[in-house]
């Protein structure tokens, strides 16, 4: 697939942009904070229907000052929004022919809402998001890689919504009834009687009980696929290989005798039922779910090296470097497509030895790269002549 038009409206510090992809190879050139990332952002963001860096979603939102549609620009089905929605849209060359993707965001009273669409009509986020892949380096993801869990299990989490078709929807339903149990336990903790198992029944805690092992056994069942699908990912990742010698080490919540044993899908739900049965007393004096994959964590290694400790801030850029080049790769050969590959203000991070084995090793041939610099000149001269340059 080739990414050969973007359009922004609202967006970060933009009322109305458009681009236009002319060659495999773009760079974008700006000084800082003249929307470089920001335009890494809307692309990967219409890949996934997430920003990679912002959380929140209506903090993307721009208060709008352009038309819906943009100046002299014919009016589409989602146009009809408000001017507190952000819109970002593109067209692409695929296999099958030209395609368009957006997604809108529109700010609320109390909510962010999103909508998704192919074609100019209107899909599930499932089918959006597997239309266009891409893959992303910024130097940001040092940062938040290294000392945010929950960003760690975020990025597993999109590179396999990205691999395995089934994963997104399983994480999301696991999401939902991780809620709908918190919800149970701090029912049991706000009424409940303390006995040395847990809570006493009698008073309609019998029904809540019951509904209690019935979200119990659904948690299980969603939360052990997430974890064994988040560990096949991992398996591709670490494959031995001396051009990217950066392994991940996952360490699950659940209580494991034997790291190889959680390939075994029954093995993980019989351990994820042990840990949840042993903290059943406490969950319900914490009114939450303490163990499950939305509290597991990963590290990355180099010959046993734990990086996220003792690793200088090089050795951290380049593993996480050799990590999203694994999964470039992984994609490339599972799919049998290329991802358009995202490298956010590389210079600052990689020296001129790495870009060049970067570009000359690491890049397939004819894979679509939009690469953001401050300075052309920063990059290897076969890279400057190869590219379509854009600058801001």
């Amino acid at each position: 697939m080739i990414l050969t038009r973007l359009s922004l409206n609202n967006f970060r510090q933009f009322d109305t942009k458009k681009f236009v992809f002319k060659k495999p190879w773009t760079i974008i050139v700006a000084p800082n904070a003249h929307g470089k990332s920001t335009i890494i952002e809307a692309v990967s963001l219409l890949s996934s229907g997430e920003s990679p860096w912002e959380q929140h979603a209506e903090n993307i939102i721009k208060l709008g000052t352009s038309e819906p549609g943009g100046s002299g620009n014919k009016l589409k089905a989602y146009d009809t929004l408000s001017r507190n929605t952000t819109r970002i849209e593109a067209e692409m060359e695929t296999p099958d022919g030209p395609q368009s993707i957006a997604v809108a965001l529109q700010r609320g009273p109390t909510s962010t809402t999103r909508k998704y669409y192919l074609n100019d009509s209107t899909t599930t986020r499932s089918s959006f998001s597997r239309t266009f892949k891409t893959v992303l380096f910024s130097p940001d993801l040092i940062d938040v890689l290294m000392f945010e869990p929950g960003q760690r299990r975020n990025f597993l989490d999109t590179h396999a919504g990205s691999l395995f078709p089934e994963y997104s929807a399983t994480l999301s339903n696991y999401k939902k009834v991780l809620r709908q149990r918190n919800s149970l336990l701090r029912a049991f903790s706000r009424n409940g009687k303390r006995n040395g198992n847990g809570y006493a029944h009698g008073n309609g805690f019998d029904e809540l009980d019951r509904r209690l092992k019935y979200w119990t056994e659904q948690l299980i069942d969603l939360g052990s696929e997430v974890i064994r699908l988040r560990l096949q990912l991992i398996d591709m990742i670490n494959n031995p290989s001396d051009l990217y010698p950066t392994r991940i080490t996952y360490r699950p919540n659940v209580d494991v005798h034997n790291l190889a044993s959680l390939s075994d899908a029954s093995y993980i739900r019989e351990r994820f039922m042990q840990k949840l049965t042993d903290a059943r007393s406490k969950e319900i004096i914490l009114g939450m779910t303490l163990a499950g994959p939305h509290r597991d964590d990963w590290f990355l290694t180099v010959d046993e090296t734990n990086l996220n400790i003792f690793g200088s801030r090089g050795e951290k850029r380049m593993a996480i470097a050799d990590i999203i080049f694994k999964i470039n790769h992984i994609l490339q050969k599972e799919l049998d497509l290329k991802p358009v590959l995202l490298l956010d203000d590389i210079t600052s991070e990689l020296d001129n030895g790495n870009i060049d084995l970067l570009f000359t090793q690491k890049i397939e041939p004819g894979q679509q790269t939009i690469i953001t610099t401050t300075h052309l000149d920063q990059l290897p001269g076969p890279v400057q002549t190869s590219s379509h340059i854009i600058k801001i």
